[in-house]
Parts: structure tokens; sequence; C-alpha cells
């Protein structure tokens, strides 16, 4: 079945494939322009670093910095694409300035959301893995609420538990979905850079004890905008789960869910 009826509505899983990739290639530029500048760029400048300075301790700091920065940009990532994502399902065209905003200004609350939806993960996957794939369904729309609700974050928490109750199994396997999807293009680009001469095995940050060469510093931008598409797909799928909770299950309209930006 593609559809499980619950409480106010059906929730449609080839509605919400259409919508996640819809947004995506609404946004694509703009997608695009934030992967590259906050996660792709920070850990490409640093391998960078390393391949000038090739000095140990110089490749070592680099590549903390990069990481620092490129983790800090996920997080802003995030709330650029969910941001944009549910504006653009909303009919609001977002600019660039204004989605880099919203991800700056949710940064923090994300990665404190983050860090307890990781340790509830882990503590889940600990007790026989069933309660923590629980626990992921649950909190699925967890960021979607905290970027666009503007609840805190234990707020958020309890938000995303009463949306995605009774549409659980469909929320599920969306996110199976959505990670093989995500498995398959990550596949693809390796693939790709392998073909070029770029192995799996150079990407990632530079070690301290080996500086560089061109064709691992390819296999480090490489790996940097896979991530960044993972992301964005992951980012998106929520959005779209979020918006098909809200106007499905609680019959929000459009103009309703504007009321967000107030």
């Amino acid at each position: 079945m593609t559809t499980l009826e619950a409480t106010g509505g059906a929730f449609e899983l080839g509605r919400v494939m259409q919508r996640t990739f819809k947004v995506i290639g609404d946004n694509l530029g703009l997608f695009a322009i934030s992967g590259l500048a906050l996660i792709a760029l920070p850990v490409f400048a640093a391998s960078v670093v390393g391949f000038l300075y090739p000095e140990p301790w110089v490749i070592g700091l680099a590549g903390v910095a990069g990481g620092i920065v490129a983790f800090v940009g996920s997080l802003m990532m995030q709330g650029v694409v969910v941001h944009s994502a549910i504006s653009g399902l909303n009919g609001r065209k977002i600019r660039l300035g204004e989605a880099l905003g919203v991800g700056a200004r949710k940064a923090l609350p994300l990665l404190g959301l983050g860090i307890l939806q990781s340790l509830g993960f882990a503590l889940g996957f600990l007790l026989l893995i069933v309660p923590g794939l629980m626990l992921m369904t649950a909190w699925s729309v967890a960021a979607p609420v905290l970027v666009m609700e503007k609840r805190s974050i234990e707020a958020s928490f309890g938000r995303s538990g009463d949306l995605t109750r009774g549409h659980r199994w469909s929320i599920f396997g969306l996110l199976v979905i959505y990670f093989v999807l995500a498995m398959i293009i990550s596949a693809a680009v390796q693939g790709l850079a392998a073909a070029a001469g770029v192995t799996t095995a150079q990407s990632g940050f530079m070690t301290t004890t080996q500086a560089p060469s061109l064709v691992a510093l390819a296999a480090v931008l490489v790996s940097a905008l896979s991530t960044a598409v993972q992301g964005v797909i992951s980012a998106a799928g929520a959005a779209a789960i979020y918006y098909e909770l809200r106007t499905g299950k609680e019959g929000a309209a459009p103009d309703q869910l504007a009321a967000v930006f107030d």
C-alpha cells in the first residue's frame, strides 16, 4: 500500500517523494551554492593549506579547523534546506541571503537537537536496535519543527512525536528509501571519481603524516560534495514529511502554514 490512514487524512508516500525532489529541483542553485560554501569549501580549503604547507602539524591543525567549520556548516545547511523546502511548498520563494540567515540562527539549536538525537539513538540501538529505530522515526521531523515553528529543543521532540503518531510505518519506509538513495548517489559520485583516477581510499581529510597530492585534494572535494548531497536529500525529505503531516494529519492549508513565518 502507498497510504496509511490516520486521524485527519492519508499519508501518501508517492506524494512525499515527489515533493522531496521537487523542492530539490526548484532550489537546486541555492542548495548547490550553500553546499559548496558551507561544507565542501571549508574541507577543501583545509586540504589546500596542507598541500601548500606540508608540515604534519599544519596538516593536522588545518584538518581539525576545516572539520569544525564544515560541521557547523552542515548544521546551517540543514536549516537552509528545511526553511527553503517548506517555504517553496508553501508557494514562497526564498533568496540565498534569507536562507543563510535562517541557517545561521538555527545552527546552535540544531546542534543541541542533533546531540540529543544521537544520544537517544545510541541508547536505543544498544537496546536491541528496535528502540533506536522507533526513536529515529518518531523524531524524524524534530528539525523541521524547530526551524519552522520556533519551538524549543525539548518541545520539538514532543511535537515531532505527536505529528508522526499513526504514520510511523510509512515514515520509516520513507527514511529507508532516502537512505538507500543517498547511498546510491554517494556510490555514483565515488564511482565517477574512481573513473577519473581518484580512489575512495584517498577521500576524507589528509593524515598528519602525509601531505596531500593533487589527486587526494580532488578526492577530498568529491567526498565533501557527496556528503553535502546526502545532507540535502535527508533535510529535504524531512521537510516534505513535515509538510505532509501538517497538511494531511492536521488539515493545515498552505495559508495556515504561512503563519510559521510571522
